[in-house]
């Protein structure tokens, strides 16, 4: 019996970043990671919208992120 070898691929999950304070968006950024998955659905499942608290400018800041396949 011969060995399998993994049949995953390399996908692009891009990240838009909104920075903000009391609603309003005081920043913009984003992000590029690599995800390795054997189907883009499985990679589409590990590239996901999210939110978390942070410091800008010494004010607390809410970080949106906003994610998708490329």
């Amino acid at each position: 019996m011969g060995a399998f070898s993994s049949c995953k691929k390399d996908y692009n999950c891009r990240c838009d970043i909104e920075y903000q304070v009391n609603g309003q968006v005081v920043g913009k950024d984003n992000t590029l990671n690599t995800i390795s998955a054997t189907t883009k659905d499985q990679a589409k499942s590990q590239c996901v919208n999210y939110e978390t608290d942070a410091s800008y400018l010494q004010q607390k800041t809410v970080e949106k992120h906003y994610c998708s396949i490329e």
